[in-house]
């Protein structure tokens, strides 16, 4: 399963990483525990360093997607595809669907990939 899970991880990873040399907004699609803050926290220099902006979820009460300057990109970590589409229907994302990722189970240490 770990290695499963590693393959699935470097090639979100790599799709990030791409986006954000591209300029595109980058959203994280998924349910807990798949992944997206760990992928967050291990490349956020180079997240920072492109001036992102992130968010753990889309909406007024987060950041304003009504009003999206053509300088502000976005770092998105969400479980909700109808506000993805509400908000960024006519942006240039990278959406990477992490839901179907095969990931460490807390009670299997047999299992464990990072902790």
């Amino acid at each position: 399963m770990c290695d499963a899970y590693q393959s699935q991880y470097n090639i979100a990873k790599e799709r990030a990483q791409t986006a954000i040399t591209k300029g595109f907004h980058v959203v994280l699609y998924g349910k807990g525990r798949t992944g997206k803050s760990y992928l967050f926290e291990e490349i956020k220099d180079f997240i920072n360093l492109n001036n992102y902006k992130r968010s753990f979820e889309l909406g007024e009460s987060c950041i304003d997607y009504n009003n999206i300057k053509p300088e502000d990109k976005y770092w998105i970590e969400t479980n909700r595809l109808d506000i993805v589409d509400k908000y960024l229907k006519n942006e240039k994302i990278e959406l990477i669907n992490m839901n179907n990722f095969q990931y460490k189970q807390l009670d299997d240490p047999i299992k464990s990939c990072f902790y």
